[in-house]
């Protein structure tokens, strides 16, 4: 958690104090110090988005104080709504920024894909030793939290036009249905949806904050930083490469790459 509150306090910092990569060429060169010597941060957002994704949320937050007034929430939600209306921007936003997946998945299993790995999503059923029995795929902190739609995008986008309408027609203060109120997250106050997908494709990441990001947590948390190649594929991500440290499970002596083909995480050679 210091790790990761550590991050996003820089986030903050850059956002509203000045970047974090106003750095000397000193310290530039020491920040890429451990790093593979072929990481490329942009590689590494791209696999990674949710460590773009928190950087774009704090530029919508500030983008979005041009809502202003006692009603200003509302104004904030109706524009959303009204743009996510356009199906091309919703699926960008929902597969592309808030990062769930394309396809439906098993809640009594391992998440699948990329998500198979991810701490965040896969909850461990402890048997009467607390030890690990099982796992659950819970994209959320719980069943009622959860970022993503269960059934995938398919099924999630032909819920959404009534889901919106409704919300256009009762005007609330806030969104309760979490997918919703999350994608939210990332559409500024705009004319149409071509300036939105506009708007999220030329943000101006702070490379800084990403290369931070996988010093200080995804290296340790067994993040993969590129893709892999052919002929440099070790043995597939398990719990088995990682040294406990209590409750946290530590990857720190290894490097991955995330297989296109099969969306997998494996050792780098």
């Amino acid at each position: 958690m210091k790790r990761r509150l550590s991050v996003f306090l820089c986030v903050f910092a850059a956002m509203f104090f000045g970047s974090c990569s106003d750095l000397s060429v000193d310290e530039n060169e020491a920040l890429k110090v451990d790093l593979p010597s072929d990481f490329d941060w942009k590689e590494y957002a791209k696999i990674n988005n949710d460590v773009a994704s928190s950087q774009v949320i704090f530029g919508v937050r500030e983008k979005n104080k041009a809502f202003s007034g006692t009603d200003s929430a509302k104004q904030a939600i109706n524009n959303c709504v009204n743009l996510l209306q356009s199906e091309a921007l919703a699926r960008e936003v929902y597969l592309g920024y808030a990062g769930c997946p394309e396809q439906s998945w098993n809640r009594d299993e391992r998440c699948p894909g990329i998500y198979a790995n991810n701490s965040n999503y896969n909850k461990p059923v402890l048997g009467s030793a607390k030890d690990t029995i099982g796992w659950q795929c819970i994209m959320g902190i719980n069943v009622n939290t959860e970022i993503c739609w269960l059934g995938g995008w398919n099924e999630f986008k032909d819920l959404l036009p009534d889901t919106l309408n409704r919300y256009l027609e009762n005007m609330p203060a806030t969104i309760s249905f979490v997918p919703i109120r999350t994608m939210c997250m990332f559409i500024p106050k705009a004319a149409e949806a071509n300036d939105v997908l506009d708007y999220l494709e030329n943000f101006p990441l702070d490379s800084v904050l990403i290369i931070k990001h996988y010093k200080s947590y995804g290296r340790s948390d067994g993040r993969p930083y590129k893709y892999c190649e052919d002929g440099h594929k070790g043995v597939e991500k398990t719990q088995n490469l990682a040294d406990r440290r209590g409750n946290y499970y530590d990857y720190g002596r290894y490097t991955f790459c995330l297989d296109r083909a099969d969306q997998k995480i494996y050792v780098v050679k």
